[in-house]
């Protein structure tokens, strides 16, 4: 027995060190996780932000060249003079890789392109749009022969403000890139992480890898949507890949101008680069820990070796008490003990005493009970049967409604007697007698009793609703426990009321909801209701209540009671419904 109480004595100590160091653990751990998380969605948001603006500017920056160049070419009726132009613009801007010159006639002037981007050019929504008077970007095209590529087309005007042709240089998507990741080195000592450009179809547009340019699908291999893109964008949340190892940042790439096809800057990390400084973290907190637990664990068992050896003594002590023998009131190690084995002395030399005392104590008390609750009981129907022959005394002689009186003074009368014969069988226990009863009847009856007296009171007492059930029940037993309910509404009033009585049903219960508009009760009144003799009452037992709340419980229901200082008190009585 010692060695069990010292083992789980141990076991204990190391629980109460262990969870605070494994709270402690977890909640430092889960906060880094989340700063982690929160630094990692600022890094790749802020990237691809940088990211974008940086092909916003590449765009627009070519995009205002060839507007100016536009208006201000030297593009004349002599087709030589106007290549040699061209010729010699293209060679001056290194991001140009070749360029198209279409005359309004649909003449092909110039073609750096291979020849079968030619007729596709021609047909292209570019084309069109220039020969309009717009610029327009087109979307990336391959050739087996040559990089990937895309070109802006823009419209040419004579010095009389026609449209003479439309220019479309091309751009290697490659250079591109370049330029953005130029511009990403935000933070990325913290966190290593790269971009790419896809399209609105998930098409890689442009990356550091040009085999994956226009022949990897980003939606494909991570299993998204442009609905899920679009939805990231608008939380301002990132998304993962389909195997859960990279997190994925997504920006919208806006132009001014027209575009073939929409196209987003995606910045990309690692998880694993993420949570790289949680791992350095978890074994810096194991080093620390592991020395710390090690240190309560000695501790933990030479304080519970100390801790059981007085108490070893103190059972040995006991078991002799319990074959009657005697023991020394020798003291122990601590006080704690010493106070107990004083305790326990004292303790067996008041049991003998006690005994003797109890069973004369128990036969008073239970006297005294019996005596105040016949008393409460018989008080009701009295009150009730005072109030009748008041209003006889004070009315008009009406034999039909002196006679109605006169049988509910003889029904109250017969109650009376009940309680009484109760009181001589107490020796036996009492049998319900459980019947189905129209709980609207029943209520009638009591409303028609009460209503006198409480008319004396200015009080009102209404009936909200009809039950649409009938209940099964002990009609006596619930009848007393109504009374003595409102009852106590009437008396808790100082002045004007009103007491309501409504209805509300289930599949197997009913519910009787009384409520007054009186004082309420207060809180520390309220948690002491039901406690037997416990009275705010001037004259009251405290058996009222009590006795209710136990009939309840035999009629297989509950007592309920809620108040409010101020606005009321309601009383619940649940009852069986009609099976």
């Amino acid at each position: 027995m010692p060695g069990r109480l010292q083992t789980r004595l141990l076991f204990y100590s190391l629980i109460i060190s262990i969870i605070p160091l494994m709270c402690i653990g977890f909640t430092f751990f889960h906060n880094q996780k989340h700063q982690l998380e929160n630094q990692a969605k600022i890094t790749l948001k802020t990237a691809s932000y940088h990211a974008t603006d940086t092909a916003n500017m590449f765009i627009e920056e070519r995009i205002n060249d060839l507007n100016y160049l536009s208006r201000n070419s030297r593009i004349t009726d002599s087709k030589k003079e106007s290549l040699e132009f061209l010729d010699e613009y293209v060679r001056l801007k290194q991001v140009y890789s070749g360029y198209t010159y279409v005359s309004k006639e649909g003449d092909f002037w110039r073609e750096t392109y291979p020849s079968e981007i030619g007729e596709t050019f021609l047909k292209s929504e570019s084309f069109a749009h220039s020969m309009n008077g717009q610029p327009f970007l087109s979307k990336v095209y391959t050739l087996d022969s040559e990089k990937p590529f895309f070109w802006i087309s823009t419209p040419i005007y004579t010095e009389g403000d026609e449209v003479a042709g439309v220019f479309a240089p091309s751009f290697d998507v490659f250079f591109l890139w370049e330029r953005v990741a130029s511009k990403l080195e935000f933070e990325k000592e913290k966190l290593p992480y790269t971009a790419f450009v896809i399209n609105q179809d998930g098409w890689i547009v442009s990356h550091q890898n040009e085999q994956d340019i226009m022949k990897r699908n980003f939606f494909t291999t991570n299993n998204l949507t442009i609905e899920q893109i679009n939805d990231a964008m608008t939380k301002r949340r990132l998304l993962e890949s389909s195997d859960g190892k990279s997190l994925f940042a997504v920006n919208p790439i806006e132009t001014k101008e027209m575009a073939e096809e929409k196209w987003y800057i995606v910045t990309t990390t690692e998880k694993k680069a993420v949570y790289a400084p949680l791992r350095e973290l978890l074994i810096r907190y194991l080093l620390i820990s592991i020395p710390i637990l090690g240190v309560i664990i000695a501790a933990a068992y030479y304080m519970t070796k100390n801790i059981i050896k007085p108490v070893e003594v103190m059972v040995d002590r006991v078991e002799m008490y319990s074959r009657g023998e005697r023991f020394s009131k020798k003291e122990s190690a601590y006080y704690e003990i010493n106070v107990l084995n004083r305790a326990f002395q004292s303790m067996v030399e008041a049991i003998e005493q006690r005994e003797k005392e109890l069973l004369r104590t128990e036969k008073l008390k239970y006297v005294g009970q019996l005596a105040a609750g016949v008393a409460h009981e018989i008080r009701n129907p009295i009150t009730t049967i005072r109030g009748f022959f008041q209003l006889m005394k004070d009315q008009p002689y009406d034999e039909k409604v002196f006679r109605n009186y006169i049988d509910i003074i003889i029904e109250e009368l017969n109650r009376m007697n009940g309680i009484v014969g109760e009181l001589l069988n107490l020796s036996k226990p009492y049998q319900l007698v459980v019947k189905d009863y129209n709980v609207n009847d029943l209520m009638d009856e009591i409303i028609l009793l009460q209503r006198g007296e409480l008319h004396k009171r200015n009080i009102t007492i209404i009936r909200n609703n009809d039950c649409d059930k009938l209940i099964s029940t002990d009609r006596n037993k619930l009848y007393q426990v109504i009374i003595n309910v409102i009852q106590n509404s009437r008396d808790a009033f100082q002045k004007d009321g009103i007491i309501s009585i409504s209805f509300e049903s289930t599949i197997d219960k009913v519910r009787i909801i009384i409520a007054d508009n009186g004082p309420g009760i207060p809180k520390g009144v309220l948690s002491k209701i039901g406690t037997p003799f416990y009275t705010t009452k001037e004259h009251g037992t405290g058996l009222g209540i009590a006795t209710s709340m136990k009939i309840m419980e035999e009629l297989e229901g509950s007592f309920e009671i809620t108040s409010k200082l101020g606005k009321g008190t309601k009383i619940v009585l649940t009852v069986p419904a009609k099976k």
